[in-house]
């Protein structure tokens, strides 16, 4: 009868053991499922930032090679379609800089790229300055 207690007893134990480890499991997997998720959505964040950074890079340059070798300030340049559907916010400026005395034939041209700020993310800007022709002022 003693040794059927203590079996009784035995198993009892086990069963609390058990019952606490599957507890502190379930703590331990909460915590890095806590901890996991806004890291992974910071680094989805960050390829979304640089993905857009390496796009915008290509469109400036396929739209610098549109370009027409003298620059006229009335027709500035357009995102393209493809872009404007993928980055729907995105804008593009362009800015004329002032001619420097050491290129005074060349006009400077700056194109940016903006896109306005994502969920707890800065406003992207990638510009790129490119050098054309300067228009010949008429007299």
């Amino acid at each position: 009868m003693q040794k059927t207690h203590l079996s009784l007893l035995r198993q009892r134990s086990r069963r609390g053991v058990l019952v606490v480890e599957a507890i502190v499991g379930a703590i331990i997997l909460g915590a890095a499922i806590a901890m996991l998720v806004p890291a992974m959505t910071a680094v989805r964040r960050q390829r979304m930032a640089q993905r857009f950074e390496t796009l915008a890079m290509v469109e400036l340059n396929n739209i610098e090679e549109l370009l027409p070798e003298t620059i006229d300030p009335a027709a500035l340049p357009k995102l393209t379609a493809w872009f404007q559907e993928r980055y729907e916010q995105a804008v593009l400026e362009a800015e004329l800089l002032p001619v420097s005395e050491d290129a005074k034939m060349l006009q400077p041209l700056r194109l940016t790229i903006r896109k306005p700020l994502m969920e707890s993310m800065p406003e992207q800007n990638v510009s790129v300055v490119v050098w054309r022709k300067a228009a010949e002022a008429m007299p």
